[in-house]
């Protein structure tokens, strides 16, 4: 899953009310909008903002279907585009469509080829200076078999620190098989946080790759 969070700011002369959102996903992908949702999970609740005022939108985007892989979404531009409802007290309303929501893909020359690395089960939202715990799934998709290492780089990783060893080692993997790593984590300030700095190597290679931001982490 993806967290995406966007800043809306009342840039006219008076108060508005953010009366909806939506972000509409490109094909193949769904959100769903953890803050500011009304009980069935949609954007419907008015929000006031006064001149100059803003508010944090906060949605979780996953897969719709199985028509998107992980290397196709790491290679995406655009998660979708943002759709606001908008009301002047006392006076009219809106609705302003079309606010692309971009994000930076992974060049292809990240990753070692061969190897991927993803991340399959990652909590919603977590508590700052309190661990929590992500599951890794390393892919050996070469030829030959690998005896694959995870190396975390605290210099790159930012806010989210690995608790314990920033090296793990993976049992040997034959070609075509995967391996699935728990490893706890924890974030040091609130906010959202995007992992990265999460090297692969093969053992019998000093050759890494780095995978770009693997997933978000909403920290409270």
């Amino acid at each position: 899953q993806l967290l995406v969070e966007c800043s809306v700011e009342n840039a006219t002369q008076g108060s508005i009310y953010l009366s909806s959102s939506r972000l509409d996903c490109a094909e193949g992908l769904k959100a769903t909008l953890l803050s500011g949702a009304d009980d069935d999970g949609g954007g419907s609740s008015m929000q006031l903002l006064k001149k100059g005022g803003s508010h944090s939108l906060v949605f979780t985007v996953t897969l719709s279907d199985d028509s998107l892989d992980s290397l196709a979404i790491r290679q995406l531009d655009a998660v979708g585009s943002l759709a606001l409802g908008w009301h002047v007290p006392d006076g009219p309303s809106g609705c302003a469509e079309g606010h692309a929501i971009k994000v930076k893909p992974v060049p292809a020359s990240l990753g070692l080829q061969g190897l991927d690395l993803q991340v399959l089960a990652c909590p919603r939202q977590v508590k700052v200076e309190v661990p929590f715990q992500l599951e890794f799934e390393v892919t050996n998709r070469t030829s030959t078999a690998v005896e694959p290492r995870i190396h975390f780089d605290i210099r790159l990783m930012g806010a989210v620190r690995v608790h314990g060893a920033t090296q793990r080692s993976l049992s040997r993997l034959e070609p075509n098989c995967s391996a699935k790593l728990p490893v706890e984590l924890l974030v040091t300030i609130p906010g959202l946080h995007g992992l990265q700095g999460v090297f692969v190597c093969d053992g019998s290679s000093t050759t890494r790759a780095e995978f770009g931001v693997l997933c978000d982490v909403l920290a409270f």
